[in-house]
């Protein structure tokens, strides 16, 4: 008998048990036996080949906010091991069991079989609806898309993310919907509906694959993101994270407690807020943000002679590699200097657009300012002032796969300004 462990993407889900039984007997015959199965992750344990039946029980009925109640099912497994059942694993309140083909038992106990897989499915039909709203919801909220959103990877993932998960959450929403309108709760657990094996394992697969990449590409979003945008991303998401391992723990708090599904959540909710909040006023007074209020060696901006204030900021992301921003202040008046590196000029020229758009989407304005800047490809001026630059404002000028935005408190028209703004811009490049 060999010990070797063979690890296979399987993903079988609670509505899956009968396909669980067909598939695991197969594989006993080509001698690869079930050891475990977790987050999507079957493994097995090679041998000889061997003639095996597997039976598989719902025990007990699942809770809302509550893990299985591990007293009641040690007392379900060791109640079918008497009858002669070999216990195998569990996952959750599924549990397997196997025997010899040939060998007469007791079947195990499966009289309330039905009765919990449809309260299960019931369960997991409610959850992922409000999670597929509250995706809807923050898809919603992104639109229009502001050009920020481009400048950060995990921004940039959400766009593609968001769609691909309630997608892939309405998928299953709807397949347990058909599975529990085709079962009453009184039904034998043999009439239980017959589902194509290799049809339900590559569709377990391709979902469980799905879910593998996003959460790759959410850890990498963040982990670049939160070096190159100073902690910010690693401020954001650490909270939330701690919350969610709370509330996941909190569910074994409720076992065996006398609440409803009310009070649970309340309850649940009042804790995870409480978490998130120590968590952000911890991250905030310990976790340094932003990048100093000097500029780096070899980045430059345009200069006032003496600031009272001044901060640094550099961001990126897939398409934009390269963004960083300056400003100062010194006695009410302000200058920043921002500049943006694209990947190719086509990106570069879409969301040159798009930062004039944005900066003037509802009060400002933005006119051509090539006769004051002809040297460059593109140039607009831009104001929250009605199309009088005499107070300041902004200008955009493009060139080649680079952005740059210059902001003043100073007519920008002025002789002396454009001189400066051309050789500074100049330099940069």
């Amino acid at each position: 008998m060999s010990n070797r462990k063979i690890h296979r993407l399987e993903g079988f889900r609670l509505v899956d048990w009968k396909v669980m039984e067909d598939h695991y007997r197969n594989m006993a015959s080509r001698g690869m036996f079930i050891e475990r199965f977790k987050w999507g992750i079957s493994t097995y344990r090679e041998g000889y080949q061997e003639d095996l039946e597997y039976s598989i029980a719902i025990y007990p009925q699942p809770k809302a906010f509550e893990t299985v109640d591990d007293r009641k099912a040690r007392e379900y497994i060791d109640k079918q091991e008497e009858k002669g059942w070999e216990y195998v694993a569990s996952k959750d309140n599924m549990h397997i069991f196997s025997k010899k083909s040939g060998d007469v038992l007791m079947p195990i106990d499966r009289s309330d079989q039905i009765s919990n897989v449809r309260k299960s499915i019931k369960l997991d039909i409610i959850s992922m609806t409000l999670f597929i709203l509250m995706n809807i919801f923050n898809m919603w909220r992104m639109f229009p898309i502001h050009p920020s959103m481009f400048y950060s990877n995990t921004g940039l993932i959400s766009l593609a993310i968001l769609p691909l998960i309630s997608l892939f959450i309405f998928i299953s929403v709807i397949e347990n919907i058909r599975i529990w309108l085709s079962i009453r709760e009184d039904d034998n657990p043999e009439e239980y509906p017959y589902r194509n094996p290799s049809a339900v394992i590559l569709a377990r697969r391709i979902q469980n694959s799905g879910a593998f990449m996003v959460l790759a590409l959410i850890f990498m979003a963040i982990a670049v993101d939160s070096v190159v945008a100073g902690n910010m991303i690693l401020l954001t998401i650490l909270p939330v994270l701690v919350g969610l391992f709370v509330a996941f723990k909190l569910r074994g708090l409720f076992v065996g407690r006398d609440m409803g599904t009310v009070q649970k959540t309340l309850v649940a909710f009042i804790v995870v807020f409480v978490v998130i909040g120590l968590m952000t006023v911890i991250n905030m007074r310990f976790i340094s943000t932003g990048f100093g209020d000097r500029l780096p060696e070899g980045y430059k901006a345009l200069r006032l002679e003496n600031p009272d204030e001044y901060s640094f900021r550099r961001e990126g992301s897939i398409i934009a590699p390269k963004r960083y921003s300056y400003t100062e202040w010194s006695r009410g008046g302000r200058v920043s200097t921002e500049v943006t590196g694209y990947i190719n000029d086509s990106v570069a020229e879409y969301f040159f657009d798009l930062e004039l758009e944005s900066y003037t989407r509802y009060v400002g304005e933005y006119w051509d300012a090539s006769e004051w800047y002809p040297e460059f490809d593109k140039a607009y001026f831009a104001t929250f002032r009605d199309q009088n630059m005499d107070d300041g404002g902004t200008i955009f000028l493009k060139r080649d796969d680079y952005i740059v935005g210059l902001s003043m408190e100073r007519d920008l028209r002025e002789e002396e300004m454009v001189v400066e703004i051309y050789d500074f811009v100049e330099e940069l490049f």
